[in-house]
């Protein structure tokens, strides 16, 4: 133990309470600087998150057009294809009735073939045997010539008898100069349900063509008719080269055919474009219909928006960050000015330690806080020895560098942030310490004396050879001691005073304990 009680805060004299306000400034650089970035960040996040949520709304705008759309194309399909499959059922239950076939060929064609073969889009009704021969046709009271026994729609149901209504594969028709078309197919049974051949209508493309071309869906979009095969019926915009194509890339195996809707991103399987996929079936038919914007129409103009909105936003950003570090530049330049103002009004130029005005102050502080503790408080009273003598011959260019070592020695040798050390005036120095009893007092003056010794600055005006010092040490509760005419605290010096002027008389170089509590009055300077 060194005889230092702890202390739990730390000690503020004048000199300090008038730096307060300054150090703030100096930590108020700091909260600027990062208070106009972390604002910055929070705009710059708010934009983000304003964008990002256009961004989401472009594309559900576009997800509900889509699917718009998609009934638009399921419904006239759907429509169409009823009034196909009606008028093909009627004309596959006539053409198996005895009556009817019995009747004159104009006649029969009457009753097998109603008005609907007289539809724009409408390429012919058949009716082919079992071996694909052409025996009912409605383009001809002759049927012409043709074996479309190697049609899908032929094959299909001669090997399954319960296909049902049936859409083939897109052909280029050989009774139509190769126009492109799809059939609308049934099959018919023998009595005994063996096959018999097929009934079927051709749908020329044209009406797909047609149908999709009136769809709005952007420079880069497209829409898609696609057997569940992954073969293309339609696309659009048209190329013939795509009628068929069997497509096996990501923009159809993402499709989910379990289900009957869905939507999803992915790049086009014929040229690589980014779309936002819609799709639907068409019921009863093996058939899914796609609507597909590109996500660059999407999103063309929500980007030059956030183009032009999130540009401004980081110029402001970064200007607003560049200012408040200007402003924080300002306060760290006038802080480190007042901090040097305060510095230089209340520290010795010399020696560095604290100037007697600060002293003053910083020692009635510790007085009153002990007194409201009723803990110890000690003062060191420390003299160079023979100064006078140095400075006369070693000149006073010498002197000050002697001073300011010395005073290096006591700051080191006092090391609590909260004790006090200052220049008391010329060659004398005072030590505070507060919450310290005697005994660890006269430790810290013995340390202090023992540093000076150990500098071996030369002093032949001097017994010893070298600088050396005198203590003087005292130490008292404040409210034990009280001097009638004078402040407690320098009562308190008045006795380490006491003490030092022993120690002169003494020898000198040595430490020395007020013999009283009451301060004895001062005999004369002792140089």
């Amino acid at each position: 133990m060194d005889g230092h009680a702890p202390l739990p805060d730390r000690l503020e004299g004048a000199h300090e309470r008038a730096a307060r306000p300054f150090v703030r400034l100096a930590r108020l650089h700091r909260y600027v600087t990062a208070a106009g970035a972390f604002i910055a960040v929070v705009m710059l996040g708010l934009c983000v998150t304003a964008l990002y949520e256009g961004r989401q709304e472009a594309l559900l705008r576009a997800r509900d057009t889509s699917r718009n759309l998609l009934q638009i194309l399921e419904k006239d399909i759907s429509r169409n294809v009823e009034i196909y499959d009606l008028s093909l059922k009627w004309m596959l239950d006539s053409s198996q009735r005895p009556d009817v076939l019995a009747l004159p060929t104009p006649l029969q064609r009457e009753i097998l073939f109603d008005r609907s073969t007289q539809a724009k889009y409408l390429g012919a009704m058949l009716v082919v045997d079992a071996k694909g021969h052409i025996v009912i046709d409605s383009a001809s009271v002759k049927p012409r010539k043709a074996d479309l026994s190697d049609r899908d729609y032929f094959t299909v149901h001669r090997d399954d008898p319960h296909v049902g209504l049936y859409l083939s594969r897109p052909f280029q028709s050989r009774l139509r100069n190769g126009e492109w078309s799809v059939a609308l197919s049934r099959r018919i049974n023998n009595p005994d349900g063996s096959f018999k051949g097929v009934a079927l209508v051709a749908i020329s493309l044209a009406y797909f063509k047609d149908l999709l071309a009136g769809l709005d869906i952007g420079p880069h979009g497209v829409v898609l008719l696609l057997r569940d095969d992954g073969s293309i019926i339609i696309r659009q915009p048209f190329r013939e080269a795509d009628v068929g194509v069997q497509v096996v890339a990501p923009s159809v195996a993402t499709i989910d055919l379990s289900v009957e809707s869905g939507t999803y991103v992915a790049k086009g399987a014929l040229d690589g474009v980014t779309r936002l996929f819609s799709y639907e079936r068409v019921p009863g038919l093996p058939v899914v219909a796609i609507v597909a914007p590109a996500e660059d129409d999407i999103l063309g103009t929500w980007r030059k928006r956030s183009l032009v909105i999130g540009g401004l936003m980081a110029i402001f950003s970064v200007a607003f960050v560049g200012v408040s570090m200007l402003l924080a530049r300002e306060l760290r330049q006038r802080a480190s000015a007042q901090s040097r103002l305060i510095e230089q009004a209340t520290h010795d130029k010399l020696t560095g330690v604290s100037n007697r005005h600060a002293l003053d102050a910083m020692l009635a502080a510790a007085w009153r806080k002990a007194r409201r503790d009723k803990s110890s408080i000690s003062a060191l009273f420390i003299d160079i020895d023979k100064f006078k003598a140095y400075n006369d011959f070693y000149g006073h260019a010498a002197g000050d560098v002697a001073l300011a070592e010395v005073a290096k020695a006591i700051a080191a040798s006092v090391r609590r942030p909260f004790d006090i050390v200052g220049r008391y005036g010329g060659e004398e120095f005072v030590v505070g310490l507060p919450d310290t009893p005697l005994d660890g007092a006269v430790r810290i003056a013995e340390a202090i004396r023992e540093g000076v010794q150990q500098l071996a600055i030369p002093h032949t005006q001097h017994a010893y050879g070298v600088v050396t010092v005198s203590v003087g040490v005292a130490s008292a509760v404040p409210e034990s001691i009280a001097h009638r005419g004078l402040h407690q605290v320098d009562a308190l010096l008045r006795l380490a005073d006491a003490a030092l002027y022993t120690a002169k008389n003494e020898g000198r170089n040595a430490v020395r304990i007020a013999a009283t509590t009451q301060p004895a009055e001062a005999a004369g300077e002792v140089a």
